[in-house]
């Protein structure tokens, strides 16, 4: 019964979880797969290393990770979260507090000497290839 019981409240959890994550900006929706441009971006990589890092990189902003592949290495963080919060006034730094404790949990990359305003997530990755020992292109 325990696990019958255990088993509900997860699927119920994953649900509420997934009803939770924020709907991707239009901008970002209608767009095709960018996986095409990250694998010009960085020729020597393996489209599992983007997927994982998009996927870090969505779930900090809390987009469904399915839709990881539809931003590209040209796309800058701080648009990213203005398109998310368009008729919000907020302190963009604070709002990546997320995403640089994943990133250095992850990867050991920190966000906080990377950043500007035109900080790209192909800069980012550049970052995360670096501090993996791999060559970035």
């Amino acid at each position: 019964m325990n696990v019958i019981a255990a088993a509900v409240t997860a699927v119920i959890a994953l649900a509420i979880a997934s009803k939770m994550a924020t709907a991707l900006p239009r901008r970002y929706r209608a767009r095709n797969c960018q996986s095409s441009a990250w694998l010009q971006a960085f020729p020597d990589t393996r489209l599992q290393d983007v997927r994982e890092f998009l996927l870090l990189c969505t779930q900090s902003f809390s987009f469904k990770g399915r839709q990881k592949l539809l931003f590209g290495p040209g796309d800058r963080l701080q648009e990213i979260y203005r398109s998310q919060h368009r008729r919000r006034r907020h302190d963009y730094r604070q709002q990546f507090d997320i995403l640089e404790s994943d990133l250095l949990a992850r990867y050991g990359v920190e966000l906080a000497p990377l950043w500007s305003e035109h900080l790209t997530l192909g800069d980012l990755f550049a970052q995360v290839k670096l501090h993996q020992g791999r060559r970035p292109v």
